[in-house]
């Protein structure tokens, strides 16, 4: 992902979102629940 760009994602219930830095996983993100089914999830928001 790149700031001030908009990235698409596909991702299914209980999908884990992790930052990833220099090829290593970081930190949890996100976990996609079934309300975000459908919906536009903006990251600067959550």
């Amino acid at each position: 992902m790149t700031k001030n760009a908009t990235t698409t994602i596909k991702m299914e219930e209980g999908d884990k979102l992790h930052y990833y830095e220099k090829g290593k996983k970081g930190n949890l993100i996100l976990t996609a629940t079934k309300e975000m089914h459908g919906k536009v999830q903006l990251l600067s928001k959550l």
